[in-house]
């Protein structure tokens, strides 16, 4: 388990259920997050009005999404709320569109499927900002 500070915030933005189930699950059980603070949005605009609601520490958001997708939303969200980290996921091997998002602001992704390997140096790669970020709160 890599965090202990039990109150981090997740917010996890996915148009397949069953992605947002997969990630939750290994949040739960290999980062140490409590499941009362991961928050789960199926689509961009759910993902920045729950954004505004929580202010989560940390975003998940899923590149390839219907109507709205992670390219947009990381752009949006970051131009309303700079201080948002986000970590993209995308199942794609479009380089291209994981370049674009590290640089509108991502500070990492995850390919799809995710393990948890991955997930858990995605998470150590972002914890110093998440504590950065709430200092200056």
């Amino acid at each position: 388990m890599i965090v202990k500070n039990k109150d981090m915030r997740v917010l996890i933005v996915d148009d397949v259920s069953i992605m947002r189930t997969v990630l939750k699950e290994i949040l739960i059980d290999h980062c140490g997050i409590q499941s009362e603070n991961i928050i789960e949005a199926k689509d961009g605009e759910s993902a920045i009005t729950m954004y505004e609601t929580y202010k989560s520490d940390i975003v998940f958001l899923d590149i390839a999404m219907p109507d709205m997708d992670g390219k947009v939303v990381i752009k949006k969200l970051l131009e309303l709320y700079p201080e948002a980290i986000i970590i993209m996921c995308t199942g794609s091997s479009d380089k291209a569109s994981v370049m674009e998002c590290i640089r509108a602001g991502a500070k990492d992704y995850v390919r799809k499927p995710i393990t948890v390997e991955r997930l858990e140096k995605a998470f150590k790669n972002v914890l110093g900002d998440v504590v950065l970020k709430r200092l200056l709160q």
